[in-house]
């Protein structure tokens, strides 16, 4: 019964000094929280060749734990040409716990919730998602930017052809990971997969689920 009641003591002990120390860290990020999320909002416009526009930005440990994630809302990205590329709910980025206490936030994941997305091809063969990210190394000044995971969920996609064919889908979960210099993994569950020609269907309703490497 000591032995027990010795082990109690010890638990409850660890889990106030723990309890302490996630006090101790939510209080450094809050009071950082305005500053993080004005360079989480800046840091993606810096890796776009587009911009972001969002409704409002959040700092959420619930949705990044133990990482904390920069929560665009009700947000969309606009490429040059001014069309609308992506709409969603939410986008989070999850900055890296240990490069917050050491005051160089990183972004290492992100996700895409509850949104949709329009991929179009021009003439030339290039697709408006791809023109978003601009090219060569991604640097941004306001946070560091090493992305190796990013998840994608219930996010409806449509993709257009200049010879007038469609394809249309709904990603009900993705998951990317890899790293700049080295080739992504992923896999993917998607739904209500629909391919179309001038109004004809070419592909009956399905669902697919697999995986690749790009």
């Amino acid at each position: 019964m000591s032995r027990l009641r010795t082990l109690s003591s010890y638990l409850l002990v660890l889990a106030g000094l723990l309890g302490l120390l996630l006090g101790v860290v939510w209080v450094v990020i809050r009071s950082q929280a305005e500053g993080w999320k004005e360079q989480g909002l800046q840091a993606l416009n810096e890796q776009l060749d587009g911009e972001l526009i969002t409704q409002r930005v959040d700092l959420s440990w619930w949705n990044g734990f133990p990482n904390v994630s920069v929560d665009f809302h009700d947000l969309a990205i606009v490429g040059l040409n001014q069309d609308t590329v992506v709409q969603a709910e939410r986008l989070g980025l999850e900055i890296n716990l240990w490069s917050i206490l050491q005051q160089a936030p990183e972004v290492t994941s992100g996700q895409l919730e509850h949104g949709s997305l329009r991929i179009q091809q021009n003439h030339h063969g290039r697709w408006n998602l791809l023109d978003l990210a601009k090219e060569g190394p991604s640097h941004s000044d306001s946070m560091a930017f090493s992305l190796s995971a990013f998840q994608v969920e219930d996010v409806d996609v449509q993709a257009l052809h200049p010879d007038g064919w469609t394809v249309e889908s709904r990603i009900e979960a993705m998951h990317l990971s890899g790293s700049i210099d080295q080739p992504w993994t992923w896999d993917a569950r998607l739904v209500h997969c629909r391919w179309e020609d001038q109004g004809q269907a070419l592909l009956l309703p399905c669902d697919y689920e697999g995986s690749g490497t790009v």
